[in-house]
């Protein structure tokens, strides 16, 4: 937390980020799984992100690889898997197809938004974003508006 207060202190929209966080950080955790799923929602409220998550570990998964995917997504009836590009080199799409889901590649493109330095330096985290932009502006350079 403090790290963050030091490096965004002079963003355009400290006083509206910094609070979000704060509250984050305040919330008791035992476990790092607790603070990361809480960063998760707290990303996804502010990125007005409404899609239901559930975790594997409470659906029994079997398998490994490629069969562990398969296996999630047939128990929640999925019909398409999104994965980045990077899955290319050891995901198996005939197994995928096999199973009736249909594998769609990610195809991003990073959005260019202003920086509190020179120049813009891309795939920093969505914090930068919303510290940069805020959350409204942010929201809109993510759905490409």
């Amino acid at each position: 937390l403090h790290t963050l207060d030091v490096n965004y202190k002079n963003a355009p929209f400290y006083k509206e980020i910094l609070p979000e966080i704060e509250c984050l950080y305040s919330e008791p955790c035992e476990y790092l799984s607790e603070f990361n799923l809480k960063s998760i929602e707290l990303l996804m409220n502010l990125f007005n992100v409404k899609i239901p998550f559930v975790l594997s570990s409470n659906m029994n998964p079997e398998g490994s690889k490629n069969d562990l995917l398969i296996n999630l997504l047939t128990k929640n009836n999925a019909t398409h898997y999104l994965s980045g590009v990077g899955a290319k080199a050891y995901l198996d799409e005939n197994i995928f197809s096999d199973a009736g889901i249909k594998v769609v590649w990610q195809n991003f493109t990073h959005p260019i938004y202003p920086q509190l330095f020179d120049g813009f330096l891309p795939y920093l985290s969505s914090l930068d974003m919303l510290f940069n932009c805020g959350i409204k502006q942010s929201q809109q350079l993510l759905r490409g508006n």
